[in-house]
């Protein structure tokens, strides 16, 4: 989702991931290197073991996660590769 901040337009992801699945940490730092390359990017980092009711609500079953608008990439294991394109494809929209 791409929202008006002060002067410049940012896209917001969700990223839903447990601190206890060594896989959402290669996500983390995937996205922590995506924020460097494209500083316009937000993260909102979901704790599903805390807040695993707006994770079903959102329609997430598998975690890690990434959401951006309706888009949802999930798997049991996602690569940097894929995180990429993922958002790579969001950003050219």
């Amino acid at each position: 989702m791409w929202s008006q901040g002060s002067r410049r337009w940012r896209m917001k992801i969700d990223f839903y991931k447990s601190s206890l699945w060594p896989r959402c940490m290669v996500v983390g730092n995937e996205l922590k290197k995506l924020k460097e390359e494209f500083p316009d990017l937000d993260f909102d980092n979901i704790e599903v073991s805390r807040d695993y009711k707006r994770a079903w609500n959102d329609g997430i079953r598998m975690f890690p996660a990434l959401k951006i608008d309706d888009d949802v990439l999930s798997g049991f294991i996602l690569t940097p590769g894929k995180v990429r394109v993922f958002v790579k494809k969001h950003l050219e929209e």
